[in-house]
Formats: structure tokens, C-alpha cells, sequence
């Protein structure tokens, strides 16, 4: 298990223990105040400053973004500095669609969707991406007016979750800050903020490894290679001396998304630390 999930997991996953959705929890001093720096630091301090009265291409506001916010990847403090701040402030980490479905039954209703900030801001088309938990679903109206955003039951949002899988998007649930998980981001790295950061920068905590990883059954693998079109983070490889695919467990992210794709029922998700080489890798 990572680290959140041994300190705040309770024997589970960091994300799917019921006491961190809890209103003992999420009511508590510490939380809502640190929820409420967070939040007003995401939709103040990025989107105005990057996005700006004028829109802007994704290409400026990406590096407006990096320049401002990102340090040298060769700067080892820095880098130890960000991710430390990340913890203490809002970072994510990528789940199955199984996983996500779970932290929805667990949440408290109503859930609340809106506009991905990332697509609305930095791509030029927003989409209701975003999902919000308590408390955060019922003080939008009040603290957060001016987005456009709406509240769902949970089969709703289940559904949502469904389809955007369906689609090419990949879940991570993030924390603000950790143990707090507040909202299920379904992602499209060509937008993404947190995606960017981790995989161009090297910024960890931006959005950690999940908790499994994804193997290729070479039985079953017919190697038609749909499954490579469906993964984001570069980890499914086609051997052309066995003609079948194979999953670099070192650059996979646990997603799952690979697994809709295959027709032969060829890839299957394995818990992370049941593999020595990747148990620590997040």
C-alpha cells in the first residue's frame, strides 16, 4: 500500500475508508479550513492569474502554469518542497473504475458535477467531468456562485463514472488535504493539469501511482493492440518477436483502462505490492 494508505487507511485503502468521509472528520476544525484554503487557492489563484480575462491557448497557459508554479526537475529540494506542500494542500491519486465506484457508495449524497477545470480553462470546452463530495456538494451554491455545477445521486454519478471509462478517461480521486478525499477528477491528459505535472516535471504528489497494476495475460492476448490506444501513461508494449502486447509495470499507473479495450479478456489488475519491483514505485 502507499503511504496514505498505511498512515490513513485503516487496513484499506486511504480513499475507501469510511471514517475519512465522515462528518466527525470532514466537519473537523483542521478540515474545514484547510478545504477552504485549498479550494479558494484552485479556483482563485490558478484559474484567474493563468486563465486570465482573455482566454489564452493551452500552450501559453501551460507555460504560464510550469513557470509559476513548477521548480527545476533537477532541483531535489524543490522537488521535496512541492510534493510536501502538495500533501498539505490538494493532490490525487489514480483508482480503477471499480475503486471509484466504491469511494461514490461511501460518500455522503448529494455529489456534485461540473466543468473540468483543466478542459474549461486550458482546452477551450468544458466538461462535466468533475465530482465533488461533501462537503463540498452542499456549500457550492454559497462559497463557490459564480461555476456552473449541479448536484447528482449517487447512481447518477455511478453512471457518469461508467461512461467516461467508456470513454478514455481515467479516474484519480484527490485529497485537499490528504486524508480529506473531496472530489473523483476523470481525466484527459491532454488537459490535465495534475497528469502534466507528474509525468513531463516529475511531480509526484501532483497524482500518485494507483494501488495495482495491470498484467497481460500472453495466453489470451491476441495482440490486436486496442489496449495501447487506451492507455495514458505509456506503459503497454507490443512485442513483435511473440506478436502480443506486455505491460511495463514500472510506468503503469493501475488505471484499468486498458481492460475495456481487450475483447480476449487478456489484462487483468493485480495489487501493486504483491509485486516486489513495484510495491514501493508510486
Amino acid at each position: 500500500m502507499c503511504e496514505f494508505c498505511k498512515q490513513f487507511g485503516e487496513k484499506t485503502k486511504w480513499y475507501l475508508n469510511p471514517k475519512n468521509y465522515s462528518e466527525e472528520v470532514l466537519r473537523s476544525e483542521r478540515a474545514m479550513r484547510d478545504m477552504a484554503d485549498v479550494l479558494g487557492f484552485v479556483s482563485g489563484t490558478i484559474i484567474e492569474v493563468l486563465a486570465g480575462p482573455q482566454r489564452q491557448t493551452f500552450e501559453e497557459t501551460s507555460a504560464a502554469m510550469v513557470d509559476t508554479f513548477l521548480p527545476d526537475i533537477r532541483d531535489e529540494d524543490a522537488m521535496n518542497m512541492l510534493n510536501t506542500m502538495l500533501e498539505n494542500s490538494h493532490g490525487g491519486q489514480v483508482i480503477p473504475l471499480e475503486d471509484a465506484i466504491k469511494a461514490v457508495e461511501i460518500a455522503r449524497e448529494p455529489i456534485m458535477i461540473q466543468e473540468c477545470y483543466c478542459r474549461k480553462y486550458f482546452g477551450g470546452e468544458g466538461k462535466y467531468a468533475c465530482m465533488w463530495f461533501y462537503p463540498v456538494s452542499v456549500e457550492a451554491d454559497e462559497k463557490r456562485p459564480w461555476e456552473d455545477h449541479r448536484k447528482i445521486t449517487k447512481e447518477e454519478a455511478k453512471k457518469l463514472l461508467e461512461e467516461l471509462d467508456e470513454e478514455g478517461c481515467y479516474h484519480a480521486i484527490y485529497w485537499a488535504p490528504i486524508p480529506y478525499p473531496i472530489c473523483i477528477c476523470n481525466c484527459d491528459p491532454l488537459f490535465c493539469i495534475s497528469f502534466k505535472a507528474r509525468m513531463a516535471y516529475g511531480v509526484r504528489n501532483a497524482v500518485v501511482k494507483g494501488e495495482y497494476v495491470a498484467i497481460v495475460d500472453m495466453e489470451k492476448c491476441n495482440g490486436c493492440k486496442e489496449c495501447m490506444l487506451r492507455c495514458s501513461f505509456g506503459a503497454i508494449r507490443y512485442s513483435p518477436l511473440v506478436k502480443k502486447v506486455y505491460v511495463d509495470i514500472l510506468r503503469c499507473f493501475g488505471c484499468g483502462l486498458c481492460r475495456r479495450a481487450c475483447a480476449e479478456d487478456a489484462i487483468k489488475l493485480v495489487d501493486r505490492e504483491k509485486i516486489p519491483a513495484v510495491r514501493e514505485e508510486f
